[in-house]
């Protein structure tokens, strides 16, 4: 028992550092460090990070950059995190033989991020409440986490003066589209 009190510790000192995260963001989004950095990379050593995640799971991992090379003026951990965080959870809610896609685009002065998969969807109900920090649809109750990884995206997001959008049909799929300004 006493490792699992120990994990139960480490997941509750977790949970705590990132709804101290979320909230130093919403509050003091001036606080953020301004690295430049070329965001594919960053969105390709995500991909292969997380690749073989996929590949044990049999999911169909892509990314695709519609540019060679998209610079942004953030903070680095910040957007790795959301990155990370995005792509968790669809290849969490994605089953076997399913596919999730990374893409980079520019559009105008923004580069849209954009994370689509194949996975259960979200219903429209709970769309409205995802950003929210504890918020945890049915689907997700079975699976580890709690609720906190959208709300850090969202705040993380916001912090860097971008949106997020989210389309999903259940039993279809989701797409997250992060729009963060680059010129």
């Amino acid at each position: 028992t006493c490792c699992t009190a120990a994990e139960e510790c480490s997941r509750m000192i977790d949970m705590i550092n990132t709804m101290l995260e979320i909230s130093r963001l919403y509050s003091a989004p001036d606080t953020l460090k301004h690295d430049s950095f070329d965001l594919v990379f960053l969105l390709e050593e995500a991909h292969e990070l997380l690749l073989p995640l996929a590949e044990e799971k049999e999911i169909d991992f892509r990314f695709h950059a519609a540019e060679p090379s998209v610079m942004f003026c953030g903070d680095k951990l910040k957007i790795q995190r959301m990155t990370a965080n995005l792509l968790e959870n669809a290849l969490k809610f994605t089953p076997p033989k399913g596919s999730v896609e990374l893409r980079l685009q520019k559009k105008d002065s923004f580069a849209e991020i954009i994370v689509s998969d194949t996975g259960c969807g979200i219903s429209p109900e709970d769309q409205l409440h995802v950003f929210e920090r504890f918020f945890r649809s049915d689907s997700s109750r079975s699976l580890p986490g709690n609720g906190l990884g959208l709300a850090l995206v969202h705040s993380i997001v916001k912090a860097h003066g971008g949106t997020i959008e989210l389309k999903s049909e259940p039993g279809k799929g989701t797409v997250f589209t992060v729009r963060l300004r680059i010129a």
